[in-house]
């Protein structure tokens, strides 16, 4: 044996689930960029329940899909559109 033996690559199949797992990996933090993003950003009348809630469970990919799915409200609330009326008036 001598040390001048090239040494053996990883077989071609491992190579591409380390390439789908970096993928994986860059996919969810940016799904957990923009869910704390728009946490920051967003009023709290318009989040369904605790923002502080939110983004502990915001912290992990499948908390920010959930967040983006039932946590996000569409509208603004009656009492909020209420009020802005009668400011506005």
């Amino acid at each position: 044996m001598t040390y001048e033996e090239e040494p053996e690559e990883p077989p071609r199949d491992s190579r591409q689930r380390m390439a789908r797992m970096v993928i994986g990996w860059i996919v969810g933090a940016v799904i957990i960029f923009l869910a704390q993003r728009d946490l920051r950003r967003r009023p709290d009348a318009m989040v369904r329940g605790p923002k502080v809630l939110w983004r502990v469970i915001g912290a992990v990919p499948p908390g920010a899909v959930a967040y983006f799915i039932v946590g996000r409200r569409r509208s603004i609330p009656i009492v909020l559109a209420e009020s802005t009326e009668k400011i506005a008036v």
